[in-house]
């Protein structure tokens, strides 16, 4: 059997209304002189210990006779403890799990859930402050109220009681002087949209006006549009040229204009040029430029693909032909020297032999007289002579010069030609040159000027958006406006929410009432210079008092924690005395009858209990410290913001009533329409 004592969660319930320490004190002084062991084994009973009806009250009686300290204790478990106060086992284990698991065992979640779960006289003892001092005793029983804790409820009571009244009196006078208010902010009201009407009429004159000095810009600008397309059309291209210029036309923009004729008079030139290049070129020349002419208007009109891949052709086209060119000149070259060195050799030997002809050998030399080895000798003679004239280095030297002499007439011939169609290509391809500069000229003059003008419609269409935006946000506005100004009469009339929060504009007109004082008093709502220098000096004397309430607060503080500890150092001594003399008296042994069965099996169970008891004390001690943390923390915020502290007594007042505070809304709210409807 574990007990587990709820007295935290009934002090936290009352921690925003009371002060802690003098429910402590209360406890603490308690006289307890009329307890006996008979109450001490009623309570167990009460609390549902097992076999406390077997209990002798007389086996308790040293416990009230040994010493005074132990009353409190035993005060609490015969007064204070109940029921609600008594766990079974399987809570008891599922608590054991909760602290093992290291989770907090008393959140805000839990403490509601557990309010939730107490008596309406708890709820109305947490709302009500006049019912703070009775919610001590509801732990107990209602017989144990005294004569003067029920003067002093009643008293609490009375005070209340004329506190309601005084401030039902205050909504009164308050609720009256609001009604002159209304009167005023009606007449500003009007004033305002007279004010607003006018403004909207001067908004709709420089309407008009920029729009007059608009369509006047528009019509300038059309009349200077057509001063320039007439100059524009007076001037004429100049003839005379071999290529066409193409034609400078004034317009405002260049953009406007379509590059259909440029385009045209580019095809003509090139027309021209490739007229102009058919005469001094050759045939596989001008055809190249046919068809580099044609490619170029169907590229015009193909992709780029098609033109890298005709130009890769064209040019592969080109080195082919060059190479073929050069390789048929270079062996037309070996062939011609080849066939002159052959006829310069057979003219040679044909002149060596008319030389060296028999007739004259004959002539010279009698055959007649020769024998047949002198023949062989002499023609072996004649061998070796020719032999030795054909290792002489004369005749290739005269073979040279002969084929020299042939050659270069040929070639000198053939260089003239070549020179000549060089300078005739030279001249044509200056003048193709010019042509070409001219048009890339043209080409980036136009492109240029085109990305000017890109680059001005693009700041020029920027700045349109940012004036289309700016202007859409505007009307946003306007007629945000007008919507608000439209509904302030129907706004006015609407009924207000039943429900307090603190956007509600009836609880916040009452705070203001209530923190400006009485009627006769009440500030302009205009704040000036001379309002702000007097709530600055309030704000600074506020601030030196909350600095000594503060300095108050911590003494009270440090008196109140030495005062617990040394109550707590006290408590501590005596259960440890007891428990010594429980477990080590003679007569806390267990007593056996003829007739009973023993009345405690082991003594041990009772110490084990009252060491739990102990424990749960201690952390009791911890959560109570805690708790008056917390409570002197909110006192000091309460004794420092005076927003706070009245919105906590509007809180207190209509939480009770919330009725009330709706039919002195709807009473305001009646009585300014009345008054809107007589004027």
């Amino acid at each position: 059997m574990v007990i587990i004592m709820h007295c935290y969660m009934f002090t936290h319930s009352f921690c925003f209304l009371f002060s802690l320490p003098s429910y402590v004190t209360h406890l603490h002084s308690l006289k307890v002189n009329m307890l006996s062991s008979a109450e001490f084994v009623e309570a167990l009973d009460r609390l549902g210990f097992p076999d406390a009806s077997s209990l002798n009250p007389s086996d308790f009686d040293w416990a009230f006779e040994s010493s005074s300290g132990c009353h409190d204790f035993f005060h609490f478990i015969c007064r204070t403890l109940n029921k609600s106060n008594v766990i079974t086992a399987e809570e008891a284990r599922a608590f054991q799990k909760l602290k093992e698991s290291g989770k907090p065992i008393l959140d805000e979640a839990a403490l509601s859930k557990v309010l939730k779960t107490l008596a309406p006289s708890d709820e109305s003892a947490e709302n009500d402050p006049a019912l703070l001092n009775s919610s001590s005793s509801t732990c107990g029983s209602d017989d144990d109220l005294s004569i003067e804790e029920l003067e002093e409820e009643l008293q609490m009571l009375e005070k209340e009681k004329a506190l309601k009244e005084r401030r039902c009196n205050k909504l009164q006078v308050f609720a009256i002087s609001g009604a002159g208010d209304d009167q005023q902010l009606n007449a500003e009201l009007e004033s305002a949209k007279s004010k607003m009407n006018a403004a909207m009429a001067s908004i709709e004159v420089e309407n008009t006006d920029t729009n007059t000095l608009l369509e006047g810009l528009t019509d300038k600008l059309h009349q200077l549009e057509s001063h320039l397309a007439k100059e524009g059309e007076q001037e004429q291209v100049k003839e005379g040229d071999p290529v066409a210029r193409v034609p400078e036309k004034r317009t405002a923009l260049l953009s406007q204009l379509s590059l259909d004729s440029f385009l045209e008079l580019e095809k003509n030139n090139r027309k021209k040029l490739a007229l102009l290049l058919k005469s001094p070129l050759n045939p596989s020349v001008s055809e190249l430029l046919e068809t580099s002419s044609t490619a170029h208007s169907t590229v015009d009109r193909s992709a780029h693909a098609d033109e890298e891949e005709n130009r890769e052709r064209l040019v592969a086209y080109k080195r082919a032909e060059m190479a073929r060119i050069q390789w048929s000149y270079i062996m037309a070259q070996y062939q011609l020297i080849q066939a002159t060195a052959e006829e310069n050799g057979l003219m040679a030997g044909i002149k060596w032999l008319s030389d060296l002809s028999p007739a004259k050998y004959l002539s010279k030399s009698p055959l007649g007289g020769m024998t047949e080895d002198e023949l062989v000798k002499e023609l072996q003679a004649t061998e070796v002579k020719l032999e030795e004239m054909l290792r002489d280095e004369d005749i290739p030297a005269l073979l040279r010069k002969a084929a020299s002499s042939l050659s270069v007439p040929v070639v000198s011939a053939d260089l003239d030609i070549q020179l000549a169609k060089c300078k005739d290509y030279s001249s044509v391809q200056s003048e193709v040159i010019d042509y070409l500069l001219r048009h890339q000229a043209s080409l980036c003059m136009i492109l240029v000027a085109l990305k000017e003008e890109l680059k001005k419609w693009t700041s020029y269409h920027s700045d349109l958006e940012k004036l289309h935006n700016q202007l859409v946000k505007d009307r946003e506005a306007a007629s945000l406006r007008m919507e608000s100004l439209a509904r302030l009469d129907q706004d006015q009339d609407l009924k207000p929410s039943p429900v307090i929060t603190s956007k509600d504009a009836s609880f916040s007109r009452l705070l203001h009432f209530l923190e400006d004082g009485s009627s006769h008093d009440r500030p302009d709502p205009l704040q000036r210079f001379s309002d702000l220098d007097d709530a600055a000096q309030a704000l600074t004397s506020d601030l030196e008092s909350n600095r000594a309430a503060a300095e108050v607060a911590r003494r009270e503080q440090r008196d109140v924690a030495t005062r617990l500890a040394g109550r707590c150092e006290k408590l501590h001594q005596v259960v440890y005395n007891e428990l010594q003399h429980l477990f080590l008296g003679p007569h806390a042994h267990p007593v056996a009858t003829a007739g009973k069965a023993l009345v405690l099996p082991n003594a041990q169970e009772l110490t084990a209990h009252l060491f739990e008891v102990e424990t749960q004390l201690q952390s009791l001690q911890k959560q109570l410290q805690e708790v008056m943390g917390e409570i002197r923390a909110k006192r000091s915020e309460l004794e420092r913001n005076k927003h706070l502290r009245q919105e906590r007594e509007l809180y207190i007042h209509f939480n009770l009533n919330p009725e009330k505070l709706e039919k002195i809304v709807q009473d305001v709210e009646s009585k300014g329409m009345k008054k809107k409807r007589q004027k």
